[in-house]
């Protein structure tokens, strides 16, 4: 999400990325993958590649959860060895770095803008003017006697 946020030139795709890449540190990922990922379609693939990376490093290094844990950087208290070393907590923030590192240097290598991210900035766009449309509508609507505002104009 920060190369996207970084390389696009698309002003509303700009702005969706970045509020998409603080929440998904906070483990709300769903936005990012279905309102950008997916659509863009090499940004996912990328990502994917990425998180196999990161997970090979995991298995190499014998990594371990101790507990269920929360989400994003919530779930590192749960990498604490139950001793109380942190050599396991440490793989893990290793991990995510080396995954992060990977997904942003492929992403500003491979990621082009193209008519996927066009699109979707079109798509955006006329949604917007929809809902613009709609208020507007809602806006004339009036009893034709009494001029005052229907049920439905949501007063």
């Amino acid at each position: 999400m920060l190369a996207i946020f970084f390389k696009t030139r698309n002003r509303q795709l700009k702005e969706m990325a970045f509020p998409n890449f603080v929440s998904g540190i906070f483990g709300v990922t769903e936005p990012a993958i279905y309102g950008i990922l997916l659509p863009l379609k090499k940004p996912f693939v990328i990502s994917c590649i990425a998180g196999c990376i990161g997970g090979g490093f995991y298995g190499a290094f014998n990594f371990r959860k101790f507990m269920m844990g929360g989400m994003g950087i919530f779930e590192f208290p749960a990498m604490i060895e139950p001793d109380g070393s942190i050599n396991n907590l440490i793989v893990a923030v290793a991990g995510v770095v080396i995954t992060m590192v990977i997904a942003f240097a492929a992403t500003m290598i491979f990621y082009r803008e193209d008519e996927a991210e066009k699109a979707i900035g079109r798509r955006m766009h006329q949604s917007q003017r929809q809902v613009k449309a709609a208020l507007r509508i809602r806006k004339k609507r009036r009893l034709p006697a009494t001029g005052r505002k229907t049920l439905f104009s949501g007063r």
